[in-house]
């Protein structure tokens, strides 16, 4: 990992750690974007009757998460957020370990329920958990210069 890494999720989490309670807002409708950068972890993928049996490491990538919710008195949110997250592929094992090409992209609707624990201070750290759907789709993976053996494919998880 860079420094240049490190120093933009400092930032980052400079930034989702100031909340005042003045920002908290009071009870009602809210909309929200958060974005950034996207760690992925490396992917295995394999097929029956295609030989394919593979480890994917990417890149870094990025990503965007807006929302919209509604804010209770209590603390209480609740939230529907669309997210967006992008990493191109770095290699493939398998093949030598080779340089690869492609992107694995991912598109996500989350329903959240969240807790802001009032601190009265700038500190306002959260709990929450949600139910949601992603599409993940892999398009164009390939070891770099290879004419076949591309992978185009999505798949739909809970």
């Amino acid at each position: 990992m860079t420094v240049r890494m490190i120093a933009l999720a400092a930032v980052g989490l400079g930034v989702a750690a100031y909340s005042p309670s003045a920002l908290a807002g009071p009870k009602g409708p809210f909309v929200g974007i958060m974005g950034g950068v996207n760690f992925s972890n490396d992917q295995d993928i394999s097929g029956v009757g295609v030989g394919v049996n593979r480890s994917v490491d990417t890149d870094t990538g990025w990503a965007v998460i807006p929302s919209i919710g509604y804010r209770y008195v209590n603390g209480i949110r609740t939230e529907f957020e669309l997210g967006y997250r992008s990493n191109d592929v770095d290699s493939l094992s398998g093949v030598g370990g080779t340089a690869a090409s492609g992107k694995i992209k991912a598109r996500s609707a989350m329903l959240n329920l969240i807790y802001d624990v009032d601190t009265g201070s700038r500190l306002m750290p959260y709990v929450g958990g949600g139910i949601g759907f992603a599409q993940v789709d892999y398009q164009n993976v390939r070891p770099v210069g290879a004419a076949t053996g591309r992978l185009d494919d999505e798949d739909n998880v809970f």
